[in-house]
């Protein structure tokens, strides 16, 4: 469930940013969190990190952004930002 008072414009522009990055290099860019993100984002779970062998782990990395993290992850990917 999205929560939109928990979705910050500012970080739908960068992780959307993040993604297309991300999808040109063929690989996420970035901090962990960010690269958990893109990987989401783009729904490639073959990006995420070996040190985060569980969906869950990964929620639970992602959620230490902050909650608006994982709402706007959650927002973008229900866009049309590959366009």
């Amino acid at each position: 469930m999205i929560d939109p008072n928990q979705v910050s414009a500012p970080l739908v522009r960068n992780f959307i940013r993040l993604a297309r990055l991300a999808r040109q290099e063929g690989h996420p860019i970035g901090p962990t969190s960010e690269q958990i993100v893109a990987a989401l984002i783009d729904d490639r779970s073959d990006w995420l990190r070996s040190s985060y062998p569980e969906p869950l782990h990964t929620i639970t990395r992602l959620d230490t952004g902050g909650a608006d993290w994982w709402h706007t992850a959650l927002y973008v990917h229900g866009l049309s930002w590959r366009e």
